[in-house]
């Protein structure tokens, strides 16, 4: 049998061609420019700048210590009031607790401060040297505490700046971040691996919830 010639070939796709109704029709393919638009589209919002973990604890103060070459993870630790301290990972994940009332948890001049008051207004500051997988270990206890409550909240909140909380609102100059809930503590960090690379805002909320984000990104 003779192959088709070209001619008939040429006339079998055009009378397909017409065959075809105009809704059947297939769209030419998008431009390069197009294509890398709907890319952008499609991943930004794969490209999580906000997380948030769930602890189902009220949280009255945080603070955060971002990886470094000698501590292999970040880590969040939450002051719980009469329930202690919990020190999570990155996935909210507890790895170590603290069984001692805290009112405010800082990490300053390299080690973990645990700031307590009781009904009677006595201040109790415990330090805590991180051990890694290991339990914290107890370096020493002063009452009344000789740091203030002032000092330990402005070096959580150091990397922001002068800031008010207002009910769900957070204040940072002229900017205003929402949260779902009234916010209960706030803290900062100039960089927070593997979440942010960034400056970074951790946001503890009356729900439990701890909302960390990029500071240039809001809330929703």
């Amino acid at each position: 049998m003779q192959p088709p010639s070209m001619l008939a070939l040429l006339f079998a796709t055009v009378s397909s061609l017409a065959a075809c109704s105009p809704g059947d029709a297939v769209p030419p393919p998008p431009s390069p420019e197009a294509a890398i638009a709907d890319t952008v589209e499609e991943t930004q919002p794969q490209n999580v700048k906000k997380h948030v973990l769930e602890t189902g604890q009220p949280i009255l103060s945080l603070t955060a210590i971002p990886a470094t070459a000698h501590l292999g993870k970040s880590q969040i630790i939450a002051a719980h009031g009469a329930q202690g301290v919990t020190i999570r990972d990155t996935d909210g994940t507890v790895l170590q607790s603290i069984d001692t009332p805290a009112r405010l948890v800082a990490h300053y001049q390299g080690l973990l401060v645990v700031y307590a008051q009781d009904d009677e207004g006595v201040t109790t500051l415990k330090r805590y040297r991180l051990n890694g997988a290991n339990s914290p270990e107890l370096v020493d206890t002063a009452s009344p505490s000789p740091i203030a409550a002032t000092t330990l909240q402005r070096t959580a909140i150091a990397s922001l700046g002068p800031l008010q909380i207002s009910g769900s609102d957070l204040i940072i100059g002229e900017r205003i971040i929402s949260a779902p809930t009234a916010i209960t503590a706030v803290a900062s960090a100039t960089y927070f691996p593997p979440l942010i690379g960034g400056q970074t805002l951790l946001i503890a909320t009356q729900s439990g919830s701890i909302i960390i984000q990029s500071h240039s990104f809001a809330t929703d």
